[in-house]
C-alpha cells in the first residue's frame, strides 16, 4: 500500500521530492520492506524486467505505470528525487547502490525456482542496469558484468534462469551499445556461456533424452540472437534513434562458440538459423565501412581494335598522372583504410569457419523440400558469397577456391535444382561485392549465365544477368550486339526480363553460331569462345531436361506453359542453327525430353 500511495503522489498529484528530509527514511522503509521479501515481487506482480527494460525506452523511469513492481516503483522515486533536486543520475547511484544484493541465488536444476522466487533474479540485474546507467563507463561495465555472473550460478542453474542470464547480457550489451561502450565483455560472458551449454549439448547427444536436447538447443540459438540483438540495438529512447553501425570486431563475434555450433546441429533447426542470421548480420555490418563498389556503368563507344584480355574496359592512357599514383597505391592502399587491421581480425576468424559454412548449406538443403529451405539456403549462399569477398580481399584465400566446384565450396550442391538457385544468386553477390572476381575466369560466370537462363519460373534471377553484363561491358564475344537495355535500372530491368528472355538467349545463340562457323572454316582464334559457349549451352539445355522431366506431371499453370514454351522454342533454334548437329549438343536435342515437353504443350 505505501509502495502504490508514493506512486502515485509522485507521478499523479506531481509531489516534489527536492530538499524532502524524508526521503531518506522513506527509502529505508521502502528498502526494509524489500529486503524482508529477499528482494521478491509481491505475488500479482509480473516477474519479468520493467517495462523501461523490455520496451527499451529509458524515457519511462520518469512515467507513472500502476502495474510497476515494488521495486520499479522504488527506483523510479529515487530517480524522480534526483531531478526534482536537479542533481543529475550520478547522484542516484548513491540511493540505488542500497537496493544491491551480493547473495547468489541458488537456482540449480535439482531446485528450480518458483515463480515468485524467480522475480529476485530479475530484481538483481535490473539493480545491475540501473548501477551501469548511472555511470556508463567502461571500468564500470567491467566490475558490473563481472558481479551479475555471480548472481546465479549458470552452470547448475535451471533453464528458467538460464534464459534470463542469456537475456541480462543481451540488456546490457544494448546499454553498452546506448552509451557507445565496447562490447567485448559482454560478448565473452555470452561466449563463456555458449560453451556451457555446447558441453551439454555434446555429453546429452550421448545419454541424453531428446527433450533435454530440444531444451539445450533453443538455449544456444538464444545465445546467438542475443549478440544479433546487441550489434543491431537501437538507441534506448523514446524514438528507438537509429545508432550509428558499429564495426564488427572478431573478439565480439563469438566465433569459437559459432563453430562449434555448426559442427554439432546436423539438421536445420532455430539454433542453425540463428547462426546464419547472426553471421549475415556481421558481415552486413561491415559493409557499412567497406561498401560493395557501384554498378560498372557501360563504356563508352571506341573506334580502336580492343584485345580481348582487356574488354570490358576503356583504354587506359599511361601518361595520366593520377592513374600513375593510383596505381603505385594499389596493394598497399587497404593497410592505411580505417579499420583495415581489424577487418583483417574479422577475416582471419571467419576464414576458420569455410568448411562449416559449407556443411551448413549442404545439410539444409537435402532436408525436406519446403519455401522456408529454399530461404534457409539462399541465406546461406549469401553469407558464403561475402566469406569470399572478405577472405580474398585479405588474401587468406584465393577466389579459385571459391569459384570452383569443389567439396569445400558449393560443389555439394550437385543437383541441378539446387545448382539454378545457389550458383547464380552466389556468382551474383560475388560480381556487386567485388568485380574484379569476374577477370579470375570468365568462363564460369558464363557457363552460370546459360544456367540461369534455363532456371523455371521460381528460380529466375534478372539481376544475375543486369550485373554481369555491366561488369563485362557487353565487350565478350558472346554478348556482341545483344538486345540489353543500356539505360535501365537494376529494377526496372527485372520488369522486362521474363519478356525478353528467349529474344535475348536467340541473339547469343546466334553469335556463338557465328563463332563457330569461323572456326569450321578455320579460324582458330575463335576456339576458346566456342568451348566456353557450347559449355554454357550444354549447362543450358541439361537444366532444362531437368526441369521438364521433373515438371511435366505438374498440374498445369500458365507460368509452367509458358516456361514448357520457351523450352521448346530454344530448342528449335538450336536444331535450326549447325551447333545442333555438334556433339556436345547432339545428345540433349536427341533426348525423349525435348519431345516430352512439345507432348505436354498439345495435350494442354
Amino acid at each position: 500500500m505505501l509502495f502504490a500511495r508514493c506512486n502515485v503522489l509522485v507521478f499523479r498529484w506531481n509531489w516534489s521530492l527536492q530538499d524532502n528530509p524524508g526521503f531518506k527514511q522513506l527509502v529505508e522503509i521502502l528498502r526494509g520492506a524489500l529486503k524482508n521479501r529477499k528482494f521478491m515481487n509481491l505475488l500479482h506482480e509480473q516477474s519479468e524486467f520493467p517495462r523501461f527494460i523490455t520496451q527499451r525506452n529509458l524515457d519511462l523511469l520518469r512515467q507513472f505505470d500502476a502495474k510497476d513492481s515494488i521495486q520499479t516503483i522504488l527506483i523510479k522515486l529515487i530517480f524522480q528525487k534526483v531531478e526534482d533536486s536537479q542533481e543529475g543520475k550520478q547522484a542516484a547511484r548513491k540511493w540505488v547502490s542500497l537496493l544491491a544484493s551480493t547473495t547468489t541465488l541458488e537456482f540449480t536444476k535439482e531446485k528450480p525456482p518458483t515463480q515468485k522466487e524467480l522475480s529476485a533474479l530479475f530484481n538483481q540485474f535490473t539493480i545491475k542496469f540501473i548501477l551501469l546507467h548511472t555511470n556508463p563507463d567502461l571500468n564500470n561495465i567491467r566490475t558490473i558484468i563481472n558481479s551479475s555472473k555471480k548472481i546465479v550460478d549458470f552452470q547448475s542453474a535451471d533453464q528458467r534462469s538460464r534464459q534470463i542470464c542469456i537475456r541480462a547480457a543481451m540488456i546490457f550489451g544494448r546499454f553498452c551499445r546506448h552509451y557507445t561502450l565496447p562490447i567485448q565483455d559482454v560478448s565473452i560472458w555470452i561466449s563463456e556461456m555458449g560453451h556451457i551449454l555446447l558441453a551439454e549439448y555434446n555429453a546429452a547427444r550421448r545419454e541424453g533424452s531428446a527433450f533435454q536436447l530440444r531444451e539445450i538447443t533453443t538455449m544456444c540459438a538464444l545465445i546467438v540472437a542475443s549478440l544479433r540483438d546487441i550489434f543491431q540495438s537501437r538507441a534506448m529512447d523514446s524514438d528507438q534513434t537509429p545508432l550509428p553501425a558499429t564495426f564488427p570486431e572478431a573478439s565480439t563475434c563469438i566465433f569459437d562458440v559459432i563453430s562449434k555450433l555448426l559442427a554439432a546441429f546436423r539438421e536445420i533447426d532455430q539454433c542453425l538459423s540463428e547462426v546464419g542470421l547472426l553471421l549475415k548480420c556481421i558481415l552486413d555490418l561491415r559493409t557499412h565501412f567497406f561498401p560493395d563498389p557501384p554498378t560498372p556503368p557501360f563504356t563508352r563507344e571506341v573506334n580502336e581494335e580492343e584485345s580481348q584480355e582487356d574488354y570490358g574496359f576503356d583504354p587506359i592512357n599511361v601518361n595520366d598522372l593520377s592513374l600513375a599514383e593510383v596505381m603505385m597505391l594499389d596493394g598497399n592502399e587497404g593497410s592505411t583504410r580505417p579499420y583495415w587491421d581489424e577487418d583483417l581480425d574479422l577475416a582471419k576468424g571467419i576464414c576458420e569457419l569455410t568448411n562449416a559454412i559449407t556443411s551448413a548449406i549442404s545439410r539444409i538443403a537435402y532436408l525436406d523440400d519446403g519455401v522456408k529451405k529454399r530461404k534457409d539456403v539462399e541465406l546461406w549462399v549469401e553469407i558464403w558469397a561475402n566469406v569470399a569477398i572478405l577472405c580474398t580481399a585479405h588474401n587468406l584465400k584465393q577466389w579459385d577456391y571459391f569459384l570452383h566446384r569443389t567439396p569445400v565450396s558449393l560443389g555439394r550442391l550437385g543437383d541441378l535444382a539446387w545448382r539454378q538457385v545457389a550458383e547464380p544468386l552466389f556468382l551474383l553477390h560475388v560480381l556487386s561485392g567485388d568485380p574484379k572476381a569476374y577477370n579470375v575466369d570468365r568462363e564460369i560466370f558464363s557457363k552460370c549465365w546459360f544456367l540461369s537462363m534455363a532456371a523455371d519460373p521460381q528460380h529466375i534471377i534478372p539481376s544475375y544477368t543486369f550485373v554481369l553484363f555491366h561488369v563485362d561491358g557487353l565487350k565478350s564475344p558472346l554478348w556482341e550486339g545483344i538486345p540489353f537495355p543500356r539505360g535501365m535500372s537494376e529494377e526496372e530491368y527485372e520488369d522486362v526480363f521474363a519478356e525478353q528472355r528467349q529474344l535475348l538467349i536467340e541473339s547469343v545463340l546466334h553469335n556463338l553460331e557465328r563463332h563457330y562457323q569461323a572456326m569450321k572454316g578455320g579460324d582458330n582464334t575463335t576456339t576458346a569462345v566456342v568451348s566456353e559457349g557450347m559449355n554454357g549451352l550444354s549447362e543450358l539445355l541439361n537444366l532444362m531436361r531437368h526441369n521438364v522431366m521433373r515438371k511435366a506431371k505438374a498440374p498445369n499453370n500458365n507460368a509452367l506453359r509458358e516456361y514448357f514454351q520457351y523450352c521448346s522454342e530454344v530448342v528449335a533454334t538450336i536444331h535450326s542453327l549447325n551447333i545442333g548437329g555438334d556433339s556436345r549438343i547432339a545428345p540433349y536435342l536427341a533426348d525423349p525430353w525435348v519431345n516430352q515437353a512439345t507432348a505436354w504443350l498439345r495435350a494442354e
